[in-house]
Parts: C-alpha cells; sequence; structure tokens
C-alpha cells in the first residue's frame, strides 16, 4: 500500500539517502537540497512516499505565490524501487491530498526537462497536459480538478 509521510525529524536523513538512477540523476534535484528549499518556500509541503513500511520516494509541492496554482517541484522514486508501479498511485495521493485542502485550485502544475520521456509519459497517463515551455526551458504540464 502506498502512503505519504510528512518529511520531519525522525525520517529526513532516510530520505536524503534516496537517488534516482545514475543517469537520471539531472533530471531533479538532491532531495536533501528539496527539503532545504522548502523551509524557505512558505506553503510547501514535503512527503515522503511510503510502501507499506519502507520509504520509497519523495515530493515536494505547494501553493506558489506569483501564479496562485499548486505545484508539484519535485517528484522522484528511488532508483531500486522504480519499475514496480508506484509512481502512479504516489502522484494519484499528492493530487488527492491537494484536492482536500483548503486553499485548493482547479489545476495542478509541474514542470520536466526536455528529453526526459518517462517523465513525460507518466503525468500524461496520470491526466496532465503539456501546455508549453517555462522561461528556463522546461516544459510545463497542467493537471485540472474540473
Amino acid at each position: 500500500m502506498i502512503t505519504l509521510h510528512v518529511i520531519d525529524k525522525d525520517n529526513w536523513e532516510d530520505c536524503i539517502r534516496l537517488k534516482p538512477k545514475p543517469e537520471q540523476e539531472k533530471w531533479i534535484a538532491p532531495n536533501l537540497y528539496s527539503i532545504a528549499e522548502a523551509q524557505f518556500m512558505e506553503g510547501f509541503e514535503t512527503r515522503a512516499i511510503f510502501q507499506d513500511d519502507e520509504m520509497i520516494g519523495f515530493v515536494m509541492y505547494g501553493l506558489h505565490p506569483h501564479d496562485d496554482n499548486y505545484w508539484i517541484y519535485r517528484f522522484m522514486i528511488d532508483g531500486k524501487f522504480q519499475g514496480m508501479h508506484y509512481a502512479k498511485p504516489a502522484i494519484r495521493l499528492v493530487l488527492d491530498e491537494i484536492r482536500h485542502s483548503p486553499n485548493r485550485t482547479d489545476d495542478v502544475m509541474l514542470c520536466y526537462k526536455t528529453g526526459n520521456e518517462r517523465a513525460k509519459r507518466l503525468y500524461a497517463q496520470i491526466g496532465f497536459t503539456e501546455v508549453g515551455y517555462a522561461p528556463w526551458g522546461d516544459m510545463m504540464a497542467k493537471y485540472s480538478f474540473v
């Protein structure tokens, strides 16, 4: 069973040990960086992704102050747990948390690097649609609750 848990003083060190496959490291910031970054981004949440009692991934999301949309800033499944069909249920749990948040928005945004075909396929299967390139060059995609 896939669940999300708050990153806290008891599990953050386990979280920073999670890594994507070596060839994927160019696609995502390390979890340590993301956990630190979230401390300075008001309204952003960090979650550990668990399969039963084992931490298998990380996600960071929040309400962005510049466009008033929720953004999934980081999403990763540890390399040794990839290909086991954990990513889709984990993203759906994140979307469910956002859907039930007091500041819910109609849309959730995310970005991925051009060339990251695996992310592109995954997000499309969940229901994200590409909406164009961000000023920094990443592809932006949107998920709509309505």
